[in-house]
């Protein structure tokens, strides 16, 4: 095969029967490289081996100088030294080092919550925001349209109104409707983990004396900012941290219509504001995980583990209790009980787990959904 002008050119500085050692042989790669791209380079290596016998194959590895060009994020699970030692080597810190998971069909929330109208926003975090006047709200769900509709009994003021927990599935349309319900496209990315979490585990880490770089207050208003910016909140962050705004009672948006014998308004018991008060561990801490809640927003499972660790935030107890007495109205669910397949196909195993559970957890109540898991102290 006939070469180009440049192959040939670059053979010239290169001694077919000589044996170059690494430095050198890169050295001349290097003097012949003439594209205005970066090059790439072949290695061949005679090994000996035979591929075709399994036993003789080889793979390897490059860890390239300047890496992949993908950031790499490891998480985390540490408390104390440990937590110190992972801060030190580097967290995140701005808005834009989230992580997120690509959607390559469909958002599920947008599929149950809007498509579906399976679900809808919770009265406790909109009992939260409204009182905060957070203007986070816009960005999370849409008003309600209680007040829109013909012989509704409604007087409250609040634009966004959320649906109790525990309401009952018979009455679930009628509440449902006009509840505020969360802004989602079929296409949004769903958050992983973001900045504005990370923040709030380092204030939580500094309220426990651990060494994370600043102090409990200065964390815990950064997690704030980063959430503002995080959902594109341009303005009133300064207020907000200032608020000294209670929750008040949910008012039932039904209540006093025709036909309607349930009453859901209720009351979280808290005087929680977002001002840092600080002094008082157990008040900072509900400061902490009320705001890292709203922040994590609409990861509800971490919040669940955030709620059952901490005991925070305060909740209004369910509306409606199913359970036959089984789970606390105040507490809610604490665990999922083992599916029946398991009980089927694995039931020592499971016994023995159900066994375990029960003498490690302080309410054991057996494979129940009242059983605290052993981490589940508060």
């Amino acid at each position: 095969m006939k070469s180009g002008k440049r192959y040939a050119e670059a053979m010239k500085n290169v001694d077919r029967a000589a044996l170059y050692d690494v430095a050198d042989a890169i050295s001349i790669v290097k003097k012949n490289a003439s594209a205005k791209f970066d090059e790439t380079v072949e290695l061949h290596i005679r090994t000996g081996c035979d591929g075709r016998h399994a036993d003789q194959q080889i793979r390897g590895a490059v860890v390239l100088p300047n890496g992949t060009g993908k950031k790499v994020r490891v998480l985390v699970f540490a408390k104390g030294d440990k937590a110190e030692e992972a801060v030190a080597a580097g967290v995140m810190t701005a808005a834009t080092d989230g992580a997120y998971r690509k959607v390559a069909d469909h958002n599920p929330w947008q599929r149950f919550m809007v498509l579906w109208s399976d679900a809808r926003i919770s009265a406790d975090l909109t009992c939260y925001m409204n009182a905060y006047n957070d203007p986070r709200r816009e960005a999370y769900y849409d008003k309600s349209t209680f007040g829109t509709v013909s012989g509704n009994a409604y007087t409250g003021e609040e634009s966004y109104v959320g649906l109790r927990r525990g309401i009952l599935q018979g009455q679930y349309n009628s509440w449902s409707q006009g509840s505020s319900c969360m802004k989602v496209t079929t296409s949004d990315n769903i958050v992983v983990f973001r900045a504005s979490e990370v923040a709030f585990l380092r204030a939580e880490g500094a309220l426990r004396n651990w060494n994370m770089g600043g102090t409990a207050k200065d964390f815990y208003e950064e997690g704030i900012r980063l959430s503002f910016e995080e959902n594109g909140i341009t303005s009133g962050v300064e207020n907000y941290l200032a608020s000294t705004g209670k929750v008040e009672a949910y008012k039932d948006p039904l209540k006093g219509q025709s036909a309607q014998t349930y009453d859901y308004s209720g009351a979280i018991n808290t005087n929680v504001t977002v001002a840092w008060s600080g002094g008082d561990f157990e008040k900072s801490l509900e400061q902490i995980i009320t705001q890292k809640w709203i922040a994590n927003f609409p990861n509800g499972m971490e919040s669940w583990t955030e709620y059952r660790r901490t005991g925070y935030p305060k909740l209004m107890p369910m509306a409606a209790n199913a359970s036959g007495g089984i789970v606390n109205d105040a507490e809610g669910a604490r665990r999922m009980p083992y599916p029946t397949d398991e009980y089927r196909e694995n039931r020592e195993s499971v016994e023995a787990a159900v066994a375990t559970l029960t003498q490690e957890s302080k309410t054991k109540r057996g494979d129940t959904m009242a059983t605290h898991v052993w981490w589940d102290c508060k």
